[in-house]
């Protein structure tokens, strides 16, 4: 993910000094990391050298994770970082809101409810004060056309932020954070559009309907001289960065053309624009147009700066770096002069504080390209990467004089929080020699030191919106470091300061890795589960909890161990006294909990927590790691980690719930699998088929099985084998799909047709109404009781890639429907084929059984019961069919596992006069016209309804068909082959004595209707 060659190096010294003389800003605004206008960033810092910003309102916790499986604020991290990558290579910068992407929603308002409109809008306003941007660009428009919710939202509260910003008495509480009002001069919008995966989507050409007023047109395809290639092929090779969302762009070079509406502007412009900067200045003397700001003298002093940026980008070589310092280290000289003078200069305070938060940033600049142009680098290295409360450890500081030049007046100082104890170890003389310039410092952390997490994760969020910090490190991608290296120095009369953040370093395979030191407890737990499922019983229940405890510290530790349950739980043993001598030891102790008898269905928590050196520690120590190489990541090879700290908590979820037993279950894994762990304590285990298993493993010996969410888009032995899963669907197993993306259609993945809607169908209300389509189905009865209160208490959706069109053979059992929508039935959609069943789930029982919902447990134990419950539903039809009603229901459970089923649609033949066929059809649903022949004119010897059987005679003789049949209507039939049957009647004679009757009266009935025809027999 990351570029760390020379040449890029070079290339990116070649941008930061080409920014130097720049004033500009813009700001971009999106709803997710990847929502990028693509094309846009890279266009703007790379040609025009002005800072370019991307605000994400979110870090895409809600997305998909097609590279490991990591989710939520885990995937939120890893998203992060993916974007830091983006921007390394397109040359901007990103910044985050506080909200939690809680997963695809179809109205602002639903995003809204969620994160409260006046709270996104401040944010959005907080982004600018910190960028302070002359342009801002959203990349949604704030209506239906941007597709997601959330980019409904955050289009519409762009727009509202952009009225506020400049306005003091708005949002009060960021001028008191040091967010002084700033005014963007222009807002445009985004027309690239919600294209959706499946939806026809062409971009990046002349669209002559855009070609008018009010409509700017940029060309991304432009050559950037200093890469040797298009601003667009940068980049796609930046969005190439958003990995885990499996997105991927060959870059192309050529035109690439982008269209943006300019929807508010505060400056006068052509009517037709050629640039986001017309009307504007967006070199550094442009600050004087902010209000107040206006001082002839303020602007010779920007423009003398100006000047020595734009020298230095003129002398700069790459072979000869050196020339540019002179100029770059006179502008800084002139910009810390600026700093001082600046309250005589601008007397409003308000836009005094916005100026010089401005210049602080250039002089960053500035400080860092006089730095890399005299081949000075300074290094801060920690001996320890990870860290406990009251630990002592080194810090060596190195600067490197790599062109060795003269320098003077070098010192040293390491930035720490401040009650940690600092000493220097050893002094460098203060005129440096040539080469390496090193001292060292011992560093003591504090008892109470708070533990490393991400910035936004270390309180509990608030709903879906994080705590944010009253600081700078507000909307930052990741923490503000703990240790800073400084490095004060001299160059002729030139005084510079270097920053570094302080790491460890070290080699790993295949590369090296910097890691910044991290503050771990002394111990760390790590619970054997952290989720447990349990059914409610009448008896009391005990459980088994196992925890390792791992010592992190240096020397030995010692520390007591509780675990906490409910009121009335019986916890053995009260406490554990464990002592550690080794560094990295880890010890394993298990706890007993008894469950009180008759424990209602519910939530349970049972939390751990260890007192070690006078301090309670009571969480888990979660990493998130980045790896540097294919292949499995932990902490031994990764290049990036962060902490996620999580209460050290069990959640036992007590059930109510009855699962079918005795079933034997084959699984193809999917996407996000938790379901085996999670269903085992109810009896239910499942055979992961492998990839062996489905070229050649006989599917017979299950009696269900069951496809995990989008297997077959990963799984691509799944699809070059899915004709034997539906031959042994024909031959009587039952096949159950949870939901797959767009890649399953029109793939002859099902029984028979079907197809998504484009966007596909889902319901994003997880509270949204539920109508039984068929509610006297087995489905809804065995072996739960299904009703409406199932549905309740489910969490963040109710399913999504719900069928839009499918096959009339297809059953449909439940609709649902978002506010303001049309009932959705393609989310449980089954049918019969041959002898087994088809069930298609859209339903997210993924999401919702981890989640411990109990309706959710319900209804897909009656999903897996299908074997049982298609059995069941067709004993119940034989035993009302006379031949059939001598048989005990345990007699017609062979007979139902034999009967194949067949679909005919109104008008068609079901079997022709003169054909020889060894089959009986019972009428399961429909009707069936018994005629002379297959002539139109053919009179209609008898109508058989649901119940009867038809074709008996010709079944039973062994000859050929003297009458053909028909589907009156559209008619489901069961049919029995004769060598199937003759069993039967060997095996139970009452039912040969109940043929021969039903024959006699069957023949006479024919007979009287035929009159005065020939005699035919069906």
């Amino acid at each position: 993910m990351e570029n760390t060659t020379g040449n890029e190096n070079s290339r990116n010294l070649a941008y930061l000094i080409k920014s130097l003389p720049m004033g500009g800003a813009v700001l971009h605004i999106g709803a997710h990391p990847d929502d990028e206008d693509v094309g846009l960033l890279a266009y703007l810092s790379l040609k025009y050298g002005v800072r370019t910003v991307y605000w994400s309102a979110t870090r895409g916790e809600g997305g998909q994770n097609r590279i490991s499986g990591y989710q939520n604020e885990a995937l939120g991290i890893l998203r992060t970082w993916e974007s830091l990558a983006a921007r390394s290579l397109d040359g901007g910068e990103c910044l985050f809101g506080p909200f939690f992407d809680f997963g695809f929603c179809k109205t602002a308002e639903k995003a809204f409810s969620f994160w409260n409109e006046t709270a996104v809008v401040m944010e959005i306003v907080r982004a600018i004060r910190q960028v302070q941007p002359q342009v801002v660009v959203a990349r949604w428009r704030g209506g239906p056309e941007d597709g997601h919710g959330q980019h409904q939202a955050i289009g519409f509260a762009s727009r509202r932020a952009f009225e506020l910003v400049g306005d003091p008495e708005a949002f009060p509480q960021l001028n008191d954070q040091g967010l002084a009002p700033w005014q963007p001069a222009k807002y445009y919008c985004s027309t690239l559009g919600d294209a959706q995966p499946g939806e026809a989507f062409t971009t990046g050409k002349i669209i002559p309907e855009m070609e008018r007023p009010g409509v700017l047109r940029i060309n991304t395809g432009e050559l950037d001289p200093i890469a040797g290639m298009s601003y667009q092929e940068k980049s796609w090779l930046a969005f190439n960065q958003h990995q885990s969302q499996g997105l991927g762009m060959a870059p192309t070079p050529g035109p690439y053309y982008s269209y943006f509406t300019l929807e508010k502007s505060l400056v006068k412009g052509p009517e037709k624009e050629s640039s986001f900067f017309d009307g504007l200045d967006p070199a550094l003397t442009g600050l004087t147009a902010l209000p107040g700001a206006s001082s002839p003298r303020l602007y010779r002093e920007l423009e003398e700066i100006m000047g020595k940026a734009r020298l230095a980008q003129s002398v700069y070589r790459v072979e000869t770096p050196g020339e540019a310092a002179e100029p770059i280290l006179a502008g800084l000289a002139r910009l810390h002069n600026l700093l001082k003078s600046l309250p005589e200069i601008v007397v409003e305070p308000a836009n005094f504080q916005a100026i010089g938060r401005y210049l602080q940033h250039k002089m960053s600049l500035f400080e860092t390209a006089a730095a890399r142009c005299l081949g000075l680098a300074l290094d801060g290295i920690t001996d320890r990467t990870y860290l406990t409360p009251g630990q002592s450890f080194k810090v060596t500081a190195k600067l490197w004089n790599q062109a060795e030049v003269p320098l003077k007046n070098i010192s040293f100082r390491l930035v720490a929080p401040a009650d940690w104890q600092i000493s220097e170890l050893a002094a460098e003389p203060g005129q440096a020699d040539p080469g390496e310039i090193s001292t060292r410092f011992e560093v003591t952390t504090t008892d109470t030191a708070e533990l490393t997490s991400p910035y936004w994760l270390r309180q509990p969020k608030s709903g879906a919106v994080y705590h944010w910090p009253e600081s700078d490190e507000a909307g930052q991608p990741l923490n503000l470091p703990t240790l800073v290296m400084e490095c004060q120095l001299e160059v002729g009369q030139h005084p510079l300061t270097l920053r570094e953040k302080v790491a460890s370093r070290e080699a790993i395979a295949g590369g090296y890795r910097r890691l910044p030191a991290m503050l771990i407890p002394p111990i760390s737990l790590y619970p054997e589960i952290r989720r447990e499922f349990s059914p409610v019983q009448a008896e009391a229940q005990k459980i088994r909890l196992q925890v390792a405890a791992r010592n992190n510290s240096a020397r030995p530790v010692e520390g007591e161990l509780v675990l906490v349950g409910p009121p009335g739980w019986q916890i053995e043993p009260a406490r554990i006294s464990l002592q550690m001598s080794a560094a990295g030891e880890v010890q394993n102790f298990q706890f007993f909990a008894t469950i009180p008898p008759g424990q209602t269905a519910g939530e349970y928590q049972l939390n751990y927590n260890i007192t070690c050196e006078g301090r309670v520690y009571d969480v888990i120590s979660n990493s998130v790691y980045l790896g540097g190489a294919a292949g499995r990541v932990d902490s031994g090879n990764c290049i990036k980690e962060e902490i996620i700290l999580e209460p050290a908590r069990v959640t036992l979820h007590l059930v109510n719930a009855r699962f079918a037993q005795h079933l034997k279950y084959g699984y193809i894994r999917g996407l996000q699998e938790d379901l085996a762990a999670t269903l085992k304590p109810f009896g239910v285990e499942f055979y992961y088929l492998t990839e062996s298993d489905l070229v050649g493993r006989e599917l017979g010996e299950f009696d269900a099985i069951v496809v995990g969410p989008n297997a077959y888009m990963v799984r691509d032995q799944l699809r070059q084998n899915n004709a034997r899963l539906l031959e042994y669907v024909r031959q009587g197993g039952t096949l159950i799909v949870q939901y797959q993306g767009y890649g399953y259609e029109n793939q002859n993945f099902t029984p028979y047709p079907f197809s998504f809607n484009h966007p596909h169908d889902r319901i994003t209300y997880e509270d949204a109404p539920v109508t039984f389509l068929e509610p006297e189905t087995a489905f809804f009865r065995l072996p739960n009781l299904i009703s409406e209160a199932d549905f309740e208490g489910w969490v963040r959706d109710r399913g999504l890639y719900f069928w839009g069109q499918w096959d009339k053979r297809y059953q449909t059992f439940l609709a649902s429907a978002d506010p303001g929508m049309s009932p959705q039935e393609g989310g449980l959609v089954g049918t019969y084929y041959g002898r087994g069943a088809f069930l298609y789930c859209g339903y997210s029982y993924f999401r919702q059984l981890p989640a411990g919902v109990t309706g959710a447990f319900r209804l897909f134990a009656n999903i897996l019961a299908l074997p049982v419950a298609r059995i069941l539903e067709r004993i119940d039809f034989l035993k009302r069919i006379y031949l059939f009603t001598s048989l005990t229901e345990e007699q017609l459970d062979p007979v139902a596992r034999i009967i194949e089923e067949r679909w005919f649609e109104a008008g068609s033949f079901i079997s022709h006069r003169g054909a020889v066929e060894n089959e009986l059809f019972i009428i399961y649903r429909g009707e069936v016209e018994i005629l002379r022949d297959d002539s139109p004119e053919a009179p209609t010897l008898a109508l058989r309804r649901s119940g009867e059987w038809v074709g008996e005679l010709a079944f039973l003789g062994d000859m050929p068909r003297t009458a053909s049949m028909r589907a009156a209507s559209d008619v489901e039939l069961l049919v029995i082959k004769a060598a199937d049957f003759q069993l039967l009647l060997y095996k139970f004679p009452d039912m040969a004595i109940r043929l021969s009757k039903m024959l006699v009266k069957s023949y006479f009935d024919l007979e009287r209707k035929r009159q005065p025809a020939a005699n035919p027999e069906t």
